[in-house]
């Protein structure tokens, strides 16, 4: 029996070292990193020089950020399809037959994370879908091009019957437990199901296992102490800006300025 996180995001890899850190049930932990982001090797490094590391193995599968630009959109379905088929094989290979406790998952929507949750379904463990950000939040259906809708129909034609092509994340049907960190506002679809907080002390509370220096050192930063201060990192999302949201976040950052929380 293990306990199974698979991750797309920095965002996702911090959260499941909270959450793992914040369990230490002495079950053992994989992490599965499918990145989304460049110098995913300085994360591994640090998370392997973690003197609390709680995960036994830590596999890159192919991922997104892999992807070139192409002029041609079909030449980048077509590259898409072969990279994600090596990326299940070997899940397949790993954990077709393996016994997981609890599958974390931070993107059901994504090829991968079903086949794990499919997977782990048919072997009778639990799947639970870790927020992803800000997906758990909002309402609105993203946006799709066309050669998006084309390239999830492929993908259902080329992987099978146990991928959704949902429109939110969230909505896998093999999801069984919720996890996010506000419950409160959480998206209205998801509002019923079986939810359960992330503390957001867990979070902080890698900052005494000395994980963020780990992290940071690989980068080759040295984030000094500072007292009562805040900093908040944004990424530009064109998701934000698609789904105009942007204005949204900006409206809220405003907010907590003002009030100085």
């Amino acid at each position: 029996m293990k306990d199974v996180y698979i991750c797309f995001t920095p965002y996702h890899i911090i959260l499941s070292c909270a959450i793992a850190f914040a369990k230490n049930d002495k079950i053992e932990n994989d992490l599965i990193i499918q990145p989304s982001f460049p110098n995913v090797d300085n994360f591994i490094d640090g998370i392997k020089e973690w003197n609390d590391n709680l995960f036994n193995e830590i596999i890159e599968i192919p991922g997104r950020y892999e992807s070139k630009p192409r002029n041609i959109k079909i030449i980048s379905t077509i590259e898409n399809i072969y990279k994600y088929k090596r990326a299940n094989q070997l899940l397949k290979r790993k954990y077709n037959h393996t016994m997981i406790n609890n599958l974390y998952i931070f993107n059901d929507c994504s090829l991968s994370g079903q086949l794990l949750a499919y997977l782990n379904d048919q072997n009778g463990g639990c799947n639970i879908y870790v927020e992803d950000g800000m997906a758990a939040y909002i309402n609105q259906i993203p946006s799709r091009s066309i050669r998006q809708l084309l390239a999830r129909h492929i993908y259902k034609l080329t992987f099978g019957k146990w991928y959704e092509q949902n429109e939110k994340q969230g909505l896998c049907k093999y999801i069984d437990k919720f996890m996010v960190l506000n419950p409160q506002h959480i998206r209205i679809d998801l509002s019923k199901k079986n939810i359960n907080a992330i503390e957001l002390e867990d979070i902080f509370n890698l900052n005494t296992t000395g994980l963020p220096n780990k992290i940071t050192k690989q980068f080759n930063l040295n984030i000094s102490k500072r007292e009562n201060v805040t900093i908040l990192i944004l990424s530009p999302s064109y998701f934000l800006i698609e789904n105009g949201i942007l204005n949204k976040c900006k409206n809220i950052i405003n907010q907590i300025v003002e009030k100085k929380f």
